[in-house]
């Protein structure tokens, strides 16, 4: 048995260290880093009668009423009354009902004082509180007390206790300082970048954040520990670029010949898109490899600065690719791209899954003898016998549509040991500190600047009861040879009455309001083949109306769309609406969006008012990063996104800036990597790098 195993602990046994299993715990160092997801504070409990609905509170009370249990199938369900005042008629008293936590009924008779945490609900006048963490008031201590993530079998006392065996374990109080016993916690930071920002050491932040006496220790612990994580993510970034500057790419002697693909245009180009061409080409004239990301809003123009880098990649000599998330997307920049291009003397495959056997044999054999200057595709483009002669360019189109091995194997496509010039595009504008994070071994360009005459959708926010009119104008648009799409949030019926599950709502707008109609229905739940032969339809006009859930969100650009009708749109992130509004508006008509909702939170009322009044992406991201957190920009926990145990993205901006000064000092020194004092941080950065997943761009530290 390891020593850091957690079975050195006093009180675990087999049973225990299974169920701290569960918890993604097996040795020491992981039950340090199992950090609380909050604190008791005593001296802050809440009287029930200044409760509010929704809120999470402490509350100290007594029973005042017997524990009732009944018994639904497997589930024991008691439930007393709690009162903080002296009982009598009319005192603010709060039902509490607990969920098989027999052990726990059979200790709570009238009369017991107990200390209560968790989140109040509000019906009425009847004040209630579910499952909350439990306390015996004669067990309280004055002061913090933590409160971690559980899992069955163990209790917040119980983790309590174990997390102070390994404290006592790992670390003792010297001279007023505290330092480690064991080497299971070693300092890795350099004493000069803890100096600098005012960082204790990492005992010291491992005791007061699982031992607070107050606020401060609270606060000092976590920046810390935070600094330190940023800073190792972030350094192992800056040390992959540094890398790729040593790897080789396609060298680009011939100038970028701009008059030629301005007038190619039948429009003028922005200044932001000829600054973000300007950037890239100055990058891909160097003798290694570019690595950059377009952020660019909604109908910002990041395909046309794609396709000026693709021909300035043809005038040299070499291939480019463009991969996309959807065989839809794939035809579409396929014939807006290759009209465009072939008047410059290029030549344009499309490659995807839909291709016949033949079709597929001839687009590879031109790829692979060098006849196709650019091949645009879905991940067909990263197949095995997907040969280029000459690739220098891989351009990524909603690159978090897309996992890090996929873009890895695309990166791999180059020839000679040479390594592609990779060019990512994303039109989930994001605030430059969420960009650091995500983008840290890539350089950024931002197209901030929308064409001249692209409407801005105008967008409302209408009661459910307005659903017969807004119906009613979509069966009038579609007479008239337009479309529409009605987006739903879910699939399936039986998580709320409210919630309209596509296929029956589609059924039931089929049969009710878009009589004679053409209307599809589209879900995540189909099979690719299905979903894109819908969305082809849609393209063609052969649909009217696109009852869908989020999976219209990228992939999809249908200039004859003009109105978004978004059904349950508080269940909705501010950034999914935009990338759901950015659906229409793509033509020369004026377009719509309808925002449906009934709900009655102020708050959420407010967030849905403001999102009417801007078209600002970037406006928008920085709101919802500000109140949902980076995991609602980019959907679910599919996108690449660094899982930060302490840090926290939205809130930690001042942090951020903090760590990427660090990080331009220290390698600043191109032989920090070597040096004595910064060997503890090394090594941080590689066993933190060390995981399959973690790699990036196919490096490894």
């Amino acid at each position: 048995m390891e020593k850091n195993s957690v079975r050195f602990l006093k009180g675990v046994g087999e049973k225990k260290a299974e169920k701290l299993a569960a918890l993604g715990i097996f040795t020491i160092s992981d039950l340090l880093y199992h950090l609380p997801r909050g604190y008791l504070d005593y001296s802050e409990m809440t009287p029930i009668e200044e409760i509010r609905d929704q809120s999470t509170v402490l509350v100290k009370g007594t029973v005042s009423s017997d524990v009732r249990c009944l018994r639904r199938g497997n589930l024991d369900i008691f439930e007393f009354e709690v009162i903080d005042k002296e009982d009598s008629f009319g005192v603010p008293r709060m039902s509490v009902t607990l969920f098989n936590r027999n052990y726990l009924a059979e200790k709570i008779t009238r009369g017991t004082h107990v200390v209560l945490y968790g989140k109040a609900e509000i019906f009425g006048n009847k004040i209630s509180m579910r499952s909350p963490e439990i306390e015996f008031a004669e067990d309280t201590e004055r002061g913090f007390r933590p409160i971690y993530p559980l899992t069955e079998g163990i209790s917040l006392k119980n983790m309590q206790k174990t997390m102070s065996s390994a404290l006592a374990y790992c670390f003792e109080k010297k001279d007023g300082k505290i330092i480690s016993k064991t080497d299971i916690v070693k300092e890795s930071l350099p004493q000069y970048v803890m100096d600098q920002y005012g960082l204790c050491a990492l005992p010291e932040a491992f005791y007061k954040i699982h031992k607070p006496q107050t606020k401060e220790d609270i606060a000092a612990a976590r920046r810390r520990l935070a600094f330190e994580e940023i800073l190792i993510f972030r350094l192992g970034l800056s040390t992959m670029k540094q890398k790729m500057k040593k790897q080789r790419s396609k060298k680009m002697t011939v100038d970028f010949d701009f008059p030629k693909f301005a007038s190619a245009l039948p429009y003028k180009m922005t200044n932001a898109q000829k600054r973000t061409i300007k950037e890239a080409i100055e990058d891909m004239k160097r003798p290694y490899p570019m690595s950059r990301v377009i952020q660019g809003d909604v109908g910002s123009g990041k395909t046309v600065v794609a396709a000026a880098l693709c021909f300035f990649a043809f005038q040299n000599g070499c291939q480019s690719s463009i991969m996309v998330p959807t065989e839809v997307l794939a035809a579409q920049h396929y014939s807006d791209l290759k009209p465009l291009l072939e008047t410059l003397g290029m030549t344009v495959s499309c490659l995807t899954g839909s291709n016949t056997k033949k079709e597929k044999e001839q687009i590879k054999e031109d790829i692979r003898s060098g006849n196709t200057d650019l091949v645009i595709g879905t991940h067909a483009l990263i197949e095995k016998d997907v040969k280029f002669k000459n690739l220098a360019l891989a351009v990524t189109d909603e690159q978090h549509r897309f996992g890090v091995r996929q873009r890895e194997t695309l990166s791999k496509k180059g020839e000679d040991g040479t390594v592609p010039h990779a060019l990512v595009m994303s039109a989930t504008p994001i605030p430059r500190s969420l960009a650091l994070i995500i983008y840290g071994d890539m350089d950024i360009s931002v197209i901030d600047e929308m064409p001249p005459g692209r409407q801005k959708v105008s967008t409302f926010l209408l009661p459910s009861s307005e659903n017969s009119r807004m119906y009613s104008y979509i069966s009038q648009i579609a007479k008239k040879g337009k479309q529409a799409y009605i987006v739903c949030p879910m699939v399936e019926e039986g998580e709320s009455e409210e919630i309209k599950a596509v296929e029956s709502f589609a059924a039931e707008l089929q049969e009710n309001y878009l009589k004679g109609i053409r209307l599809a229905f589209l879900h995540g739940r189909m099979k690719g083949k299905e979903k894109d032969s819908i969305l082809k339809k849609f393209a063609y006009n052969e649909i009217s109306v696109l009852v869908s859930t989020t999976v219209i969100e990228v992939g999809i650009n249908v200039p004859n769309a003009v109105v978004m009708i978004i059904q349950n749109a508080e269940r909705f992130g501010l950034s999914q609406l935009h990338q759901l509004r950015g659906r229409v508006g793509r033509g020369k008509e004026k377009s719509y969006c309808f925002l449906i909702s009934d709900s009655k939170n102020e708050e959420t009322r407010e967030r849905m008012k403001a999102f009417c009044k801007t078209n600002d992406g970037f406006e928008i991201s920085r709101k919802d990063l500000e109140i949902r957190g980076p995991g609602e920009i980019f959907g679910k926990r599919q996108h690449g996104l660094p899982e930060f145990k302490i840090a926290d993205i939205a809130s930690d901006t001042k942090l951020i800036r903090e760590v990427q000064e660090c990080v331009e000092r220290i390698i600043s020194d191109p032989l920090w990597f070597d040096k004595d004092q910064n060997k503890p941080l090394k090594e941080r950065v590689q066993a933190f790098f060390t995981n399959a997943d973690r790699k990036i761009n196919g490096l490894q530290i």
